[in-house]
């Protein structure tokens, strides 16, 4: 048989890959205090075809992207690659002696098959049985030696996990607790429209009927039919908008009602209405075509925005 056919190729592959962990390790060893580092489980079996296969398993830990992550000290990072590059020469120089004995035992069996002295083949394959028991053995206890290094990553991954999904619980309540004192101050009807000028050149000014303006609200405003039904509630300021929106006029926020909406809510205006409307464009840039942007609005809360450039101008 060919070298390069068979086991023989495949315990050159299994080099080339201890190789390739090894040079991982090494990569590993940068360490930067604050930074999470990512675990990566490299998984490889015997080149032997074994039965059952041996499989072995080295956790690369360090700045390379993987799902899975770990905070920890110097020390301890240092001692896990330690364990791990321990382990690799361990299996490694067990598969190179278990391949040199599988070397000698397929030399016997072609010797021996070759002057038909088949008698003497029961020895030869119990030489091999013993070789790859022994083979077994040494992975074992390499395996053995490398659980707590493992295990120890086992744990600050998990502790990891489960401070990630604290922060992520207790995020989703605050967003909850913000969305819903966002329908609360959406529900009262405190909020007027004046429109001012016409088509294109329209003004819509939204302000508050429980605050005084900031400067004189405008007076050469145009009747519009949302008018006789206010004050309205910030959740039926949505459709009047939009609509204004459509036929071209431009929205601007009165500030002093601006003010009271982020002192009462605690978040910027674009927030509160975000959180309210999350499909609306009202506070998005519009589009670089030059067209009309399209607004639409909805009452579902499911998203929320902060900051960031307005077209809804805030005066």
């Amino acid at each position: 048989m060919s070298y390069w056919g068979g086991w023989r190729r495949q315990h050159q592959e299994f080099q080339r890959r201890v190789k390739q962990h090894r040079n991982q390790l090494r990569r590993d060893a940068e360490f930067f205090d604050g930074h999470v580092l990512y675990v990566t489980e490299l998984r490889w079996t015997d080149p032997f075809d074994a039965e059952p296969p041996v499989e072995f398993l080295v956790l690369s830990i360090g700045l390379a992207h993987s799902p899975a992550v770990v905070r920890c000290s110097p020390e301890s990072h240092a001692e896990w690659l330690a364990a791990g590059a321990d382990y690799l020469d361990a299996v490694a120089a067990a598969t190179d002696r278990a391949a040199a004995a599988r070397e000698r035992h397929e030399a016997e069996c072609e010797k021996l098959g070759n002057r038909m002295m088949w008698w003497r083949m029961r020895e030869v394959e119990r030489e091999w049985a013993r070789a790859v028991a022994a083979y077994r053995a040494e992975v074992a206890a390499a395996g053995e030696a490398y659980v707590p290094a493992r295990t120890a990553v086992a744990q600050h991954v998990a502790a990891e996990r489960r401070e990630a999904e604290r922060r992520l619980a207790l995020e989703r309540a605050h967003t909850e607790e913000r969305r819903g004192k966002a329908r609360e101050l959406a529900a009262l009807p405190l909020w007027g429209i004046l429109v001012t000028g016409r088509g294109k050149g329209a003004e819509v000014t939204l302000h508050r009927y429980d605050i005084a303006p900031a400067v004189p609200l405008p007076t050469d405003t145009r009747p519009h039919r949302w008018e006789d039904a206010q004050p309205l509630t910030g959740l039926a300021l949505e459709p009047a908008v939009r609509a204004l929106r459509d036929t071209g006029a431009s929205v601007r926020w009165e500030a002093a009602a601006t003010a009271a909406v982020e002192e009462e809510f605690g978040h910027p205006l674009r927030t509160w209405w975000e959180d309210l409307f999350p499909q609306s464009d009202l506070f998005r840039p519009p589009r670089p075509s030059g067209g009309r942007s399209t607004y639409t609005g909805t009452g579902h809360h499911s998203s929320h925005g902060t900051g960031g450039f307005s077209c809804a101008s805030v005066h």
